[in-house]
């Protein structure tokens, strides 16, 4: 019974983050992202990773 509940709230947990991870991908796949490729990897690492607002989504591995 605790092992079953454990499980349970593992799974629980698992499913929240992928949630939210969803709602972060989906922020990629509609807003269109203007990259350029002389502004070098990280730059357009910030620019993939913050949000309209200016707030920072960290979703990507930190570089």
């Amino acid at each position: 019974m605790v092992r079953a509940m454990k499980r349970r709230d593992k799974l629980q947990k698992q499913l929240k983050e992928t949630q939210e991870y969803d709602v972060k991908l989906g922020y990629i796949a509609l807003y269109r992202v203007d990259i350029a490729l002389e502004d070098g990897v990280k730059v357009n690492y910030e620019k993939v990773q913050t949000g309209r607002d200016g707030k920072k989504m960290q979703f990507l591995t930190k570089i």
